[in-house]
């Protein structure tokens, strides 16, 4: 492995750049990469796989932009168009193509308007007498906002004592929960409402409310690939592990036998991985914390039509009360230099928590054809139209934020300091430290970018909170 040197246009007397290692190309490792290299140190970004992107993969199959992810961005993402214009992307993916929010009831899919009271009450499922009992939730945010933070999740380990289940049962009763706060939390916590902790609802309810849906009009997946090239990351580069070097700093170790002396390091893999590579680093409370996160398994599948699913993009939100294997849908007519070519369209089916814990041994065909088959019922106009179909499945895709998952992150927050105060420049990225959009994910990667530079002597705003 090679350091790969960056003109930080230093200055006599100014300090050496500080030299790098980012364990790790997906949107976290890549955007902390990316906020130290503006910083002017030299990084060098260390990928295991061929491709950058992690769960944010691309690929394009006759003129389709398939995605390995399904991403819905919102407005008031706080760190996603920033960098899209940083890296010279804005022409491509912004401004966001909007897309319609719905939700389906006994089958049938129906727009939702849950940007006000009134709103909820007209959502199929909710009914008036039900939605009314949301007067409570702004007042609810009111008290629970100070502790509310997207980007340091682990503030609001305070709240991490109730399921979704139980807050819905306190203050809101059974069918807002089905078919209001249930659908929200699904995407947050990947897990039930028996078990979602309602910090995941409540945090994803503060990115919801008042914003608008929207999706990268060239797919998103060009923003890790571009990234990638940019800072040179280097591809099927496995790391074995990461040790202290003698006099100060850190060696990194790849599966090949390279070494890389470095000053800083951040790992931005899986809890697992990320537990095996810095082993010898972590506390025995890190230790516990990398082996009880919990990591569900995630299938998806990308349908390409040769005609419009749909007269508009839409993101249909699937309740648990309607029995299905899916709990999302988007459905995107194909648009002048878009993911799919006018006159065709994209459609992209997320399996539900339960269906993919109980297809983890069943062949991808079985699990295709079973996709397929929900698709064609709940979006009927798609039958005899699809060219494509491809599936993706991981055993350990996406982070569960169930009851106890704050406070433990709360815990490991704690830890950090501690390690921080002590001299050791490890820092550790990811969506699992802060939930499973793109935009958490950029954020968590920018907020180990700026403690490690901090603890190097360069301001960031994250290392002062």
């Amino acid at each position: 492995m090679e350091a790969r040197l960056v003109d930080a246009g230093s200055t006599p007397g100014a300090p050496a750049p500080r030299k790098a290692a980012v364990i790790g190309g997906g949107l976290s490792g890549l955007a902390a990469a990316w906020r130290l290299r503006e910083a002017g140190c030299e990084v060098v970004v260390l990928e295991r796989t061929a491709e950058a992107g992690g769960r944010l993969r691309g690929e394009r199959i006759d003129g389709f932009e398939i995605e390995s992810s399904l991403q819905v961005l919102r407005s008031n993402d706080a760190h996603l168009p920033g960098w899209i214009r940083e890296l010279g992307l804005a022409d491509e993916l912004l401004p966001m193509r909007p897309v319609l929010s719905a939700g389906l009831h006994r089958g049938v899919i129906a727009p939702t308007r849950w940007d006000s009271v009134l709103g909820v009450t007209r959502t199929g499922g909710v009914g008036l007498r039900a939605g009314l009992r949301l007067r409570r939730l702004p007042r609810l945010m009111r008290r629970y906002g100070p502790l509310l933070d997207r980007d340091a999740p682990e503030r609001a380990a305070d709240w991490d004592f109730r399921s979704v289940a139980d807050f819905a049962r306190l203050y809101f009763g059974p069918s807002v929960r089905d078919y209001f706060m249930g659908p929200i939390a699904a995407t947050a916590g990947r897990a039930g409402t028996q078990d979602t902790s309602r910090v995941a609802f409540l945090l994803a309810w503060l990115a919801e409310e008042e914003c608008r849906f929207g999706v990268a009009r060239r797919g998103l997946a060009e923003l890790p690939r571009r990234a990638g090239e940019r800072l040179g990351m280097q591809p099927e580069c496995a790391v074995e592990r990461v040790a202290p070097r003698p006099g100060g700093g850190y060696v990194v170790r790849s599966a090949r036998g390279e070494t890389l002396e470095v000053d800083v390091v951040v790992v931005a893999t899986g809890p697992q991985e990320a537990r095996r590579i810095a082993g010898s680093l972590l506390t025995a409370a890190e230790h516990d914390f990398f082996e009880a996160v919990g990591m569900g398994p995630e299938c998806q599948l990308v349908v390409a039509v040769d005609r419009p699913p749909t007269g508009a993009p839409q993101y249909v939100r699937v309740s648990e009360a309607e029995g299905e294997i899916v709990d999302a849908l988007l459905a995107e007519p194909g648009v002048a230099d878009g993911r799919a070519q006018l006159g065709s369209g994209l459609v992209t089916l997320v399996g539900a928590p339960a269906f993919c814990e109980a297809s983890l041994g069943t062949p991808d065909e079985v699990v295709e054809k079973e996709l397929v088959a929900t698709l064609e019922r709940l979006l009927p106009s798609v039958t005899g139209t699809i060219c494509h179909a491809k599936l993706y499945r991981r055993s350990e895709g996406l982070p569960r934020f169930e009851v106890g998952a704050y406070r433990a992150l709360a815990r490991f927050r704690r830890v950090q300091v501690d390690r921080r105060a002590a001299g050791r420049r490890v820092y550790f990225a990811g969506d699992y430290l802060s939930g499973a959009s793109a935009d958490q994910a950029v954020g968590s990667g920018f907020r180990a970018a700026d403690e490690a530079l901090a603890d190097v002597g360069v301001s960031a705003g994250y290392a002062q909170r």
